[in-house]
């Protein structure tokens, strides 16, 4: 869970930045509250044995991801 954190952060840190600095602090402020607590989850999972079960690890792993790429278009957006 450490290592997919590792991964997916330098991507959220660099779109967290770009927020500030477009203006676009309103909606993506939200969604990376959101990531976060995701983010958490999938951590809590992984610390309580969560994905021991089929598919379990996914479904907490997808939708972190779907946020990130909303927060990438709302940067493009005008």
């Amino acid at each position: 869970a450490s290592d997919n954190l590792r991964q997916s952060l330098p991507l959220f840190l660099a779109f967290a930045v770009l927020s500030v600095v477009m203006d676009k602090v309103d909606v993506n402020l939200m969604l990376a509250q959101v990531w976060f607590g995701l983010r958490i989850a999938y951590l809590v999972g992984a610390a309580v044995n969560l994905y021991a079960i089929p598919m379990i690890r996914p479904l907490v792993w997808l939708p972190s991801v779907v946020v990130l790429v909303m927060m990438g278009l709302n940067l493009c957006v005008s």
